[in-house]
């Protein structure tokens, strides 16, 4: 009887957990993408779009020790170095350079929770 008890809360929790992860993964890559297209639609005032980006960075640093430690990926390593060289061409002052990677890191936003979430093709 303690042994079903058990089986069924740490299945309770496993659920609970599986479900925590997917909501976390989606709202922080919805903040993300949004503060993304802030940036991009504003990255002609140099100033605003970098101070921006510097606040991403900061905010991701946050959420990137979670990230990392429930849904360790590629693509979630890659968004530190994306953010530093937007901030890098803002700098120079190279728009063009700058615009490609916040629109690259959008297409990332969009592509890493369908990546992260629990679909039947990535259990078969």
């Amino acid at each position: 009887m303690k042994r079903t008890v058990f089986a069924i809360i740490f299945l309770v929790m496993i659920i609970g957990f599986g479900i925590w992860e997917q909501v976390f993964i989606d709202d922080v890559f919805k903040e993300f993408k949004a503060s993304l297209t802030a940036i991009e639609t504003n990255i002609d005032d140099t100033s605003f779009a970098l101070d921006e980006t510097e606040k991403l960075i900061k905010w991701w640093e946050v959420k990137r020790e979670t990230f990392e430690a429930v849904a360790n990926h590629d693509e979630i390593k890659d968004i530190k170095i994306k953010l530093a060289e937007i901030k890098a061409y803002l700098t120079v002052g190279d728009k063009n350079m700058a615009r490609v990677y916040t629109l690259s890191l959008i297409a990332t936003c969009e592509n890493v929770p369908h990546l992260l979430a629990l679909h039947y093709e990535h259990i078969l």
